[in-house]
Formats: C-alpha cells, structure tokens, sequence
C-alpha cells in the first residue's frame, strides 16, 4: 500500500487541562500491542485511527500490517523524548486534544473517514463534560458502517505520586457507557464483540465486573 501523508488541523495540540498531561504516568510508560488481537482484526481489513495512542505500539503494528493507521495523543512526553515508536513512525503520530475540535486530513482539510476506530482505556480519563464535542469527533473521522472497538475501566485509578489526583475523570458502569454511545447515533454489535473476546488489545482481568469491552458501529 503507498504511504499516505496526513496532516492534523488544531488549535489545541496538548490536552493541556488532562490529568494525563498535567500527572504524567499512563500515556509515558504504555506502549499496549497484542498479536491475538491484531490477527483477528485482520477479519475487518481498513484503516486504524487509535485514540490516547500512548507509545504507538499497536499502530506500527497496524502499520507493519499495511494497514493506513494513525494515532492520537493528548500528551507531548513521548513525542519530545521520540520514546517508542514516535521515533519509527514519527509520520503516523500526532499529538491533540481530542476533546477539542480537530480534522485530521490528508491535505484537503476534510476529515478523513476511517474504517475503524480504537480507544483502549481511554474514555474514562475524559471529563463527563467533555464527551460530548469527543463523540463528535469520532463521528466526524469515522466511515459510515464503521466501527469502534473501545475498552473501559471503571475502577478508580489514584495515581501513584500525586495524592488526590484520580486519573479517571469518568467512573461510570458499563451500562451507563453504552447509553452514551447510543445517544450519539452508535449501535453495539455483541457479536463482533464476541469475535474478540479474550483477545481484545486492553483487557481487564478475566471476570472483572468493572472492565468492559465494547463494538459499536456508526450509522450514517
């Protein structure tokens, strides 16, 4: 597959007022990757844009793939240390704030629409007040028909320096997730879900109550 250039539009390009900004610790230390999943997504062949994308390490593996694949991240650590793979795939990385408005685009400043869509323990580090102008985004960069393949983490997350400081800004159950995708036009598919099980790239331990995975698919 020939290289495609993207170039990202935004006004905000940190994620300047995220706990995983202003406490670093998740995003600098993950570079989350797992053959077992990338095996099974090759069943839904098309590009990958990976949002909270940390280290890379999943999109250069998509990318080995020959997949088009970018990801996105609210933090400059690794990109100013070229930690991971921003120093091998430094074109397929970009730092935003994704809950921000932002067109990632291949130079006609039109969103492009990818295939698929993955957030791995990502939503829940988004303020409730947030979500909104983020379920835009991925609307606005996803093919019709496409999907999401997302994993949340509802537990509470203190981080390990700063006292105080929950770095999951949104603990709500799995249910009260689903409602939200839905009330921004996505609809679950359980058996795709189901395809993935047990391979899924973020996983949480085998029958945690409070880890879920989630497929949602865009309508329109």
């Amino acid at each position: 597959m020939s290289k495609v250039k993207f170039y990202l539009d935004t006004r905000n390009p940190i994620a300047k007022r995220s706990y995983d900004y202003l406490y670093p610790e998740g995003a600098i230390q993950n570079n989350s990757r797992r053959s077992k999943f990338n095996d099974k997504l090759k069943d839904y062949p098309g590009s990958v844009l990976d949002l909270g994308c940390a280290g890379g390490g999943f999109v250069k593996d998509c990318v080995d793939e020959g997949r088009i694949a970018i990801g996105l991240e609210g933090t400059d650590f690794n990109k100013r240390e070229s930690s991971f793979e921003w120093a091998t795939i430094p074109d397929n990385l970009f730092t935003c704030d994704l809950t921000k408005p932002f067109a990632l685009h291949i130079g006609d400043k039109t969103p492009f629409k990818f295939n698929i869509i993955t957030a791995w323990e990502f939503f829940e580090h988004i303020e409730k007040k947030d979500l909104a102008q983020l379920f835009f985004n991925v609307r606005n960069h996803l093919a019709s028909e496409g999907l999401v393949f997302a994993s949340i983490d509802a537990h509470h997350y203190p981080h390990k320096k700063y006292k105080g400081v929950d770095l999951h800004r949104t603990v709500e159950a799995g249910s009260w997730w689903s409602e939200q995708f839905s009330s921004y036009g996505f609809v679950e598919e359980p058996d795709i879900r189901g395809h993935f099980v047990g391979r899924f790239l973020r996983e949480g331990k085998p029958h945690d109550p409070l880890h879920y995975t989630f497929v949602f698919r865009k309508y329109g």
